[in-house]
């Protein structure tokens, strides 16, 4: 493509470079180097700068807890789902395991343009409530404190077509209030007719063992 032409002209044989592949505005991963490579480490501390995503470091909750299905983000697109709470306790995978503490969403991405996050929770060999791919977007408001909008779809193993859809909607601080004492049996995800998950940046959330 155009980068790639670019990158290997004989005009910028001497330069040190480092091509990136890009997604909504954001570096995802290394492709190539190029030139003298004194100046490799320089280039790769720059665009850190790049890489790291404005969710980056930000935890979001529903009901107020940690750790009941919280969303955590990393540096670039790196995000993990976390099941710490004791609340999550005596939730058990489909061929009877114990959850994981952290289970990291893979193929991730992040478009900082349009403020969406995409990611999948993949419980291969087994399943969780009966589904084995979770598929997650995310959408989040302007100032990346609350998930407005967005859906997790829920694949039985082999199926390309979701079984199974539960919606975000904006939080609603009166009713997230009132709501923050009831206790989910399961994933809010396995509940899509309860009411859609509202998810806000964590502030004073409960630790994750409460």
């Amino acid at each position: 493509d155009e980068a790639e032409s670019v990158f290997d002209l004989m005009s910028w044989r001497m330069t040190s470079r480092i091509l990136f592949a890009s997604e909504g505005g954001l570096l995802t991963k290394e492709l190539r180097r190029g030139g003298p490579s004194m100046a490799f480490e320089t280039i790769l501390r720059a665009s850190k700068t790049l890489i790291q995503t404005p969710i980056a470091g930000k935890v979001f909750v529903q009901l107020n807890r940690v750790g009941l299905e919280s969303l955590h983000f990393g540096t670039g697109s790196e995000a993990f789902v976390s099941y710490e709470s004791e609340v999550c306790s005596g939730w058990r995978l489909d061929d009877g395991g114990h959850l994981p503490r952290q289970k990291r969403l893979e193929g991730t991405s992040y478009n900082a343009d349009a403020r969406v996050f995409r990611g999948s929770l993949n419980w291969s060999p087994t399943s969780f409530g009966g589904f084995q791919r979770w598929d997650y977007e995310l959408v989040f408001d302007e100032g990346l404190a609350f998930v407005v909008d967005g859906r997790v779809c829920l694949f039985s193993a082999g199926s390309t077509n979701p079984e199974l859809l539960a919606e975000f909607g904006a939080p609603d601080g009166l009713l997230d209030w009132f709501q923050e004492d009831e206790v989910p049996s399961r994933p809010t995800a396995l509940e899509p007719d309860a009411w859609p998950m509202r998810y806000r940046v964590a502030m004073d959330a409960e630790d994750a063992t409460t």
